[in-house]
């Protein structure tokens, strides 16, 4: 199998979509998103292939060629936050039964709220995320097949189109279904490329012997990238947060399951899975750096060496495609939460209050277009450009700190209102340049975590000083229940006690 034989394949699916996108009679999940009752092997299995992208798989890869295994603290230290997500946050979402996360900034605070935050993660996912995750899978192609960099444009455009039709020709609940078996993809395909990569380093003893300190788990704390103080008290836990509480993409899928303990074991499933990868990614970035290391010319090289350079010629092509699968997952969950937010919480809410359900699905397929447009743009540059990598810093830098603060306060302490959480955002951009003047020293989560913290702080006795008059609860759907699973009680310990484990055996 050959590139020609792998365009030909996705060229017979992507027009198979466009016929089902033509004739098909559009599910209302689409756009309104309600509830599909996905059961949690579905959920788990679905939020495990958008998170385990194409760009998590390059970058993770290339990290460990040069940190070694202290990379997989981010995905390790993300399974304790998912375990906090399931039991404190999940239950409050689907007791309101949101469609999107802007949706709950009003229900709590205020529509302006919903707008602002609406704006900013639309211009975060596209230009950022979907970005990243079209530029790696063009990298994937490139590096592979050694083709010429002037194909990287069409093999863009390509993804970018056959992701948005995935989504316009089933919906939710069909990409939902799809996302089990690319999580069997990723899977399969990461045990094939771990196994190849430990044979020809000649097994683990050997690797140990020669991995130059490349399988401890920590970093010195003065070290750049993550200290090993950061990953037990620092910034690294607020992106966790971030990331799988106050994300539309990953929360969209998990308050689609038909129950709250569905939803809460499809959470644990995914970080029962997310034990499980980082070693598969990240073992053979540390053999690419023992055995080839001068074929690598930037980080982003190494996963396509170590391909070329460990894998049968007839296997290659095979987890090309595999991996290049796990692009329609995130890209698709992606365009899905641009589409919904952009719709229901700028168009419908604020633009054309009075639209019809018809008028909406037309906006939704024109935001999703609108979408792969400018991130086929954006995807060049993503890597390689100083003004895009600093837009990109204080895009998410500058504003994180203040969105997890109001988000907390909003969820856990009934006596704060909008003036509040309008102090959070506010005291957020103004700390972040303020701590880039005055430390201009401090690596990022350094600063996340220091300002997410003095946010906090001066919120809370703003709270202190001036609360609400009476306190704001959010009934819901008082049918779902808070009480905690047995089941996912026992399962929730299990997998703290595997992250133990991992830093016991893995320290050095």
């Amino acid at each position: 199998m050959t590139i020609v034989h792998i365009s030909i394949i996705f060229f017979i699916i992507a027009a198979y979509l466009v016929y089902k996108g033509i004739i098909r009679i559009r599910d209302k999940d689409v756009v309104i998103n309600e509830k599909i009752n996905m059961k949690w092997w579905s959920i788990g299995l679905s939020v495990f292939a958008t998170d385990v992208s194409l760009s998590y798989i390059i970058n993770t890869s290339g990290l460990s060629f040069s940190k070694g295994l202290a990379v997989g603290s981010y995905g390790w230290t993300s399974v304790i936050v998912l375990i906090v997500v399931a039991l404190y946050i999940l239950p409050k979402y689907m007791r309101l039964e949101i469609q999107t996360l802007p949706e709950y900034l009003e229900l709590r605070f205020s529509p302006y709220l919903r707008l602002l935050f609406a704006i900013i993660h639309i211009l975060f996912i596209v230009l950022v995320a979907l970005s990243f995750v079209y530029y790696s899978f063009g990298v994937l192609i490139i590096n592979t097949f050694g083709l010429d960099p002037v194909w990287q444009i069409p093999i863009l455009s390509f993804i970018g189109l056959f992701s948005g039709l995935f989504l316009f020709a089933g919906g939710l609940k069909m990409a939902i279904k799809f996302d089990m078996y690319i999580a069997a993809l990723i899977l399969v395909a990461g045990i094939l490329v771990f196994s190849f990569a430990l044979h020809a380093v000649g097994g683990f003893h050997s690797l140990a012997q020669h991995a130059q300190g490349k399988l401890n788990v920590l970093l010195p704390a003065d070290d750049e990238y993550l200290p090993w103080t950061q990953v037990f008290f620092g910034g690294v836990w607020l992106l966790h947060l971030n990331y799988w509480a106050f994300f539309q993409p990953m929360t969209q899928k998990v308050v689609s399951a038909e129950s709250l303990s569905e939803a809460q074991k499809g959470l644990l499933l995914t970080a029962t899975l997310k034990l499980l990868v980082p070693f598969l990614f990240i073992i053979p970035g540390i053999v690419c750096f023992e055995l080839y290391a001068s074929q690598v010319s930037q980080p982003d090289d190494v996963f396509s060496v170590l391909l070329k350079n460990i894998l049968p010629a007839v296997l290659s092509p095979f987890i090309v495609l595999a991996f290049g699968f796990t692009v329609v997952s995130s890209s698709y969950a992606y365009l899905h939460a641009v589409g919904m937010m952009f719709t229901n919480d700028i168009f419908a809410r604020f633009i054309h209050p009075k639209t019809s359900e018809s008028l909406k699905e037309k906006v939704y397929f024109i935001t999703i277009l609108t979408a792969v447009l400018c991130a086929i743009i954006m995807a060049p540059y993503i890597a390689h450009s100083l003004k895009v990598s600093v837009f990109v810093q204080v895009l998410r830098y500058a504003f994180l700190p203040g969105i997890i603060v109001l988000f907390l306060i909003g969820l856990f302490h009934a006596r704060s209102y909008a003036i509040h959480a309008w102090l959070a955002i506010i005291l957020s951009v103004v700390l972040y340049f303020s701590s880039h003047y005055f430390f201009p020293t401090w690596i990022p989560l350094h600063v996340l975590g220091t300002n997410t913290v003095a946010i906090a702080i001066i919120t809370l006795i703003f709270i202190f000083i001036l609360p609400s008059k009476k306190a704001i609860t959010l009934l819901g759907n008082r049918d779902i229940r808070f009480e905690r699973n047995l089941i996912v009680l026992i399962w929730s310990m299990f997998i703290i006690t595997l992250v133990c484990a991992i830093y016991v055996i893995f320290s050095q």
